[in-house]
């Protein structure tokens, strides 16, 4: 259906051997079509180039200089969307958020040429995450909107789930407030993914109603989601997501006064992101078990654990894990009869998150 397919002639092939046909079959550009064209590795070019090099010849006499000319174009404009995306990515690591925002937006008008709705939709909810950032709930709305219009225009129930999550987590956001609205949501996204049988995207709406069930106090039914969000993702071995479910059980259950409980959920968390050399996870929540240990009054083992999750913190200069464990680390070490310990300690959480 594409326009090139429908620019080759059928009798273009006629002088080729079928030796020749087959060289032009496995070419980077593989068969004559445009849905083709972008499988090219874009990050290469020169490989790019070298393979161009030696079927060059077959390819013009298959395609014909015209034809060869709009794979060429494609590749160009496929080009020109990856550096766009490239370098919104380093503008937004850099804090330039309007930078990144034009750069995603130039993306996204050389994706719509090149690969329509699908690529157009995927960036509009990238675009959508920048402008949520900049402040602007109204424009990230619009393209998230944007983007799950298209997404049901092309029937792709998995594009439109993402859509919905998202649109529910604006909408769940301190800037907008309206739990129940995301709530209403992420029932509409649940049922995209039951209709695609999709077992991880359940579970992740089930994560995020807990979230919006918590908010809204009932600690009990934010509980049985996340009871069920965890199985879901055990079951699809998706270990990373499932020790963050178990960092959320942890926090249900202090908030319904169960440290025990708690402390088992968060020592669950800490192996599954060992097994996955986290080591974010794991500072994480080497953190929140030493807060959890102070509540019940275990100084030592709490202060096993700050300084552990400090130390993770330092390594992978991650200022807010290791400010929050140097932070209740001083609580810690004025606990043990270490004031001047305390001090030194405090003074570096400081330090480190000034």
């Amino acid at each position: 259906d594409n326009a090139l397919s429908k620019r080759v002639h059928p009798t273009s092939t006629a002088s080729l051997s079928s030796e020749e046909v087959e060289r032009a079959r496995l070419h980077p550009y593989g068969k004559v079509g445009m849905d083709d064209a972008p499988r090219v590795d874009p990050h290469a070019p020169t490989k790019l180039v070298s393979n161009v090099g030696d079927g060059l010849k077959t390819m013009k006499r298959y395609l014909g200089e015209e034809n060869l000319s709009v794979c060429r174009d494609s590749y160009n404009q496929l080009e020109e969307s990856n550096a766009m995306r490239i370098s919104g990515r380093i503008k937004m690591q850099l804090g330039d958020m309007d930078g990144a925002c034009s750069d995603l937006t130039t993306a996204l008008v050389v994706d719509a040429q090149l690969t329509g709705d699908t690529g157009g939709a995927a960036l509009l909810r990238k675009r959508a995450e920048l402008k949520l950032l900049l402040d602007d709930v109204s424009g990230s709305r619009g393209d998230i909107e944007s983007a799950l219009a298209l997404e049901r225009r092309n029937c792709n129930i998995d594009g439109e789930a993402l859509a919905l999550i998202m649109l529910a987590s604006l909408k769940a956001s301190p800037m907008v407030q309206d739990p129940r609205g995301a709530s209403v949501l992420l029932k509409s996204a649940m049922q995209c993914y039951l209709r695609s049988h999709d077992v991880a995207g359940q579970a992740t709406v089930q994560q995020k109603q807990a979230v919006i069930k918590k908010a809204l106090g009932d600690l009990e039914g934010a509980h049985n989601d996340l009871q069920q969000s965890l199985s879901l993702f055990q079951e699809s071995q998706l270990h990373r997501q499932a020790a963050s479910v178990c960092e959320m059980l942890a926090s249900i259950k202090l908030a319904m006064n169960n440290p025990q409980s708690a402390l088992r959920d968060l020592q669950d968390a800490l192996t599954l992101y060992e097994q996955t050399h986290d080591r974010a996870g794991q500072g994480r929540v080497l953190a929140e078990r030493g807060r959890v240990r102070l509540v019940l009054k275990d100084d030592v083992a709490a202060k096993e654990d700050l300084t552990a999750s400090a130390a993770i913190g330092h390594e992978i200069k991650d200022v807010e894990i290791e400010g929050k464990a140097l932070l209740l680390l001083s609580q810690a070490d004025l606990r043990l009869g270490q004031p001047d310990v305390s001090k030194k300690s405090l003074e570096h959480a400081f330090a480190v998150q000034r």
